[in-house]
């Protein structure tokens, strides 16, 4: 089976963002900035102690690996299930 199926996870550890915005302008579909307090969100996620996680297939894992990219507070991982 192709790789472009595999799941991969998001992981966002919040708690640590600084608001930057850097994220929702690269990933829109993923990330949204919160109103309320000014950080960053992962959409549809799941949270578990300050750090918020979405599963996605890879084929849609690029977009999510460029918000990685441009974190400057390097909170955001994308990894293979």
């Amino acid at each position: 089976m192709s790789g472009f199926f595999m799941s991969v996870i998001i992981i966002h550890h919040r708690k640590k963002c600084i608001g930057c915005h850097y994220c929702v302008d690269v990933a829109p579909d993923f990330f949204y900035m919160d109103e309320q307090d000014g950080k960053a969100s992962l959409l549809n996620s799941t949270p578990k102690k300050g750090i918020f996680t979405v599963k996605i297939l890879n084929q849609f894992a690029d977009t999510a690996r460029q918000a990685q990219a441009v974190c400057p507070m390097k909170i955001i991982d994308v990894r293979l299930l």
